[in-house]
This record gives C-alpha cells, sequence and structure tokens, in this order.
C-alpha cells in the first residue's frame, strides 16, 4: 500500500495533520516525534544523541552546528511496514536529507503557509524550536539549506483542515521500495507532548 509524506515549512501545520490523522484511527508518525530522523554534526558527519539534559544547554547553539536528517533506514523499513499492512501509512514532518528517501515515498502532501502566519504559529510555541534568526531563515528560504528545496513533484497540494486528505492535487507516485530493519530514536524538542 501507499507511504505518504506530508510535509512542510514549521508551522505549516503537519503536526495537527499527524493528530488528525491519528484521531481518525489512520497508521500516522511523525518525523520528530517517532524518530525517523538523527542529528548529524555538520563538521564529522557523525550521528549524535540530542544533548538537552546537559548542564548549560543551548539549542540554538546546537543547531548551527548539527542537521536533523531523515533516516534512510528507519523510513525503509516504515515503507516496508506500510506494503505488509495494505493501508496507507503517513509520514508527517520535515528534516534535510530527503533526496536520499524520496523513492521511498509512493504520495507528498506539501503543506503551504504564508511567512506571517508561520512567524505567529513559531511564536506561540511551547518549545524553541525554529525561534532563533538562523531558524527563522532557513525557514523563509528552505532551499537555502542543504538537503531541501524543489524537487519533481513537489507541488503544494493542500492545506491541512476539513478534507485536506481529499485534495490531492500536486501528488506525486514514485516508484521503488528498499527495506531495512528500523530503530527509534526519542524525538528532541517533542518530548513533552
Amino acid at each position: 500500500m501507499s507511504l505518504f509524506y506530508v510535509t512542510g515549512l514549521s508551522g505549516a501545520g503537519k503536526s495537527a495533520v499527524l493528530d488528525d490523522l491519528v484521531a481518525r484511527g489512520h497508521e500516522a508518525r511523525g518525523v520528530d516525534e517517532d524518530g525517523y530522523a538523527d542529528w548529524i554534526d555538520r563538521v564529522t558527519g557523525a550521528v549524535e544523541d540530542y544533548a538537552e539534559d546537559e548542564p548549560g544547554f543551548d539549542f540554538h547553539a546546537w543547531y548551527r552546528s548539527h542537521n536533523w536528517v531523515l533516516s534512510a533506514e528507519r523510513i525503509a523499513a516504515l515503507a516496508a511496514e506500510a506494503q505488509a499492512l495494505g493501508r496507507p501509512v503517513f509520514l508527517c514532518g520535515v528534516a534535510d536529507g530527503d533526496r536520499a528517501v524520496w523513492h521511498l515515498f509512493d504520495n507528498v502532501v506539501a503543506l503551504v503557509i504564508d511567512v506571517p502566519t508561520m512567524r505567529r504559529r513559531i511564536a506561540g510555541r511551547s518549545n524553541v524550536f525554529g525561534q532563533s534568526p538562523e531558524e527563522m531563515a532557513a525557514r523563509r528560504d528552505p532551499a537555502a539549506r542543504p538537503g531541501r528545496g524543489r524537487g519533481p513533484g513537489r507541488q503544494p497540494a493542500a492545506a491541512p483542515g476539513p478534507g485536506w486528505l481529499a485534495a490531492r492535487g500536486g501528488l506525486r507516485r514514485s516508484q521503488g521500495r528498499r527495506a531495512a530493519a528500523a530503530g527509534r530514536r526519542t524525538p528532541p524538542w517533542r518530548r513533552s507532548r
């Protein structure tokens, strides 16, 4: 069956869509909430554990030195799970490295948002993610970050709200799947959820 990727800029409504899908009984996972990405050191390329519990931890300094990158192995396992279930599975979120996993998704829904609404939503968050000037700049221009930007078939599909799933314009069908063993990591900024 299909693996859907529901993605978009920070504040676009990915978490709201995830919550709605789960409430309606669909198989839905969050990139952040369910650990489908890793923190990668920008200099060494090593996977590093999120160190939020360390004394003096500065999220904004951490963000400048690390990338949040989709895990090809865990997403491949999710694609195999979707196939085995025989019904759609949704992965909601955004991270760098989507080009490495693009072929694993059968459908992509790109949520779009205007900058004033995005800023208002991010400013109202209970966590710090997305609030530094560097992060806001990256959200205004996603193509400025490695692994982001427009790719084949990435077109706005629907905004979250009543009937968002039925509005399937802009979806793209990909070819091929690969399975691998999956591991889960605790999401870094969603632990309080």
